[in-house]
């Protein structure tokens, strides 16, 4: 009796062992498989990908001119966005000081814009604003530098 006993403790503690061992390596492939969704859902898929994009702050600026010259590729995955390539395309118009392009979780592209200030606008010829680069165009309109 002692012996069947032992037999079935000794049984018991093996089968624990090959437990355990199996059980490392199914939470193991489970962690792989969690890591790989993840990264298939943000890199990847459609799940999370840009669907809109919000201007602020743009008051000389229409909301549309900035979006049109921001080009944000709808439809694609939001982690895949070039945030630095829009900011860029932003910064080129001459009334936009500042720029900052953010990821609006799961589906939206914010850019915010710091507007120069104009000084005076002759409705002919001139426009003059506050900046260091000469020459710069605004929507068809001739810029100057003001010193002052």
């Amino acid at each position: 009796m002692s012996q069947d006993r032992s037999r079935r403790a000794f049984t018991r503690r093996r089968w624990a062992r090959r437990w355990l061992s199996w059980r490392r390596a199914l939470v193991g492939l489970l962690v792989l498989g969690l890591l790989g969704l993840a990264t298939y859902a943000v890199w990847f898929s459609a799940w999370l990908r840009a669907e809109q994009v919000t201007v602020t702050g743009a008051d000389q600026l229409s909301v549309s001119e900035v979006e049109r010259v921001a080009a944000v590729p709808l439809d694609e995955p939001l982690a895949r966005v070039d945030l630095g390539a829009i900011s860029t395309r932003v910064q080129s118009l001459a009334i936009v000081k500042e720029v900052d392009v953010v990821r609006g979780w799961p589906h939206t592209v914010e850019i915010t814009v710091v507007e120069r200030q104009l000084f005076f606008c002759n409705c002919f010829t001139y426009c003059f604003i506050p900046t260091n680069d000469f020459n710069k165009v605004y929507s068809g309109i001739h810029l100057r530098h003001v010193n002052g």
